[in-house]
């Protein structure tokens, strides 16, 4: 036996694939990319989605502490006006040292206020009101 014999191929033998196998298989492959790029967009998607949740929490734990610490300001600010009230009104030391000690927190509260709304140009313009 030659290697021509062991090479001959058969010149009557149909295609290897037919045309509606390739048809197919072209669609096939297309609807496995198309699905590949949707999952791709949709994990995208989800993960700008997570971004944004990560950035409204942030702004809104910086809102509550803001509020939290107007609300600190303002207490400490009525509870001083009432010890001097009371200090005025009976003379006691009791209510002058109490008006004191009021009084010594709120700069340490208005630096946090500024501290908390530095990045704002609104509110910090407001909190450097409230120091004059």
């Amino acid at each position: 036996m030659t290697t021509e014999t062991i090479l001959r191929i058969d010149p009557h033998a149909g295609p290897l694939l037919s045309d509606r196998s390739l048809t197919e298989r072209f669609w096939r492959v297309t609807c496995l990319l198309l699905a590949i790029v949707v999952l791709w967009a949709v994990g995208l998607l989800c993960v700008y989605s997570l971004q944004n949740a990560r950035q409204a929490n942030a702004s809104a734990e910086l809102s509550q502490n803001i509020r939290f610490e107007t609300d600190n300001l303002l207490l400490l600010l009525r509870k001083s006006e009432t010890y001097q009230r009371g200090y005025l009104l009976t003379g006691n030391d009791n209510f002058r040292d109490s008006y004191v000690r009021a009084l010594n927190l709120v700069p340490l509260s208005i630096g946090r206020l500024r501290k908390l709304t530095a990045g704002s140009q609104i509110s910090s313009v407001a909190s450097t009101s409230l120091s004059h």
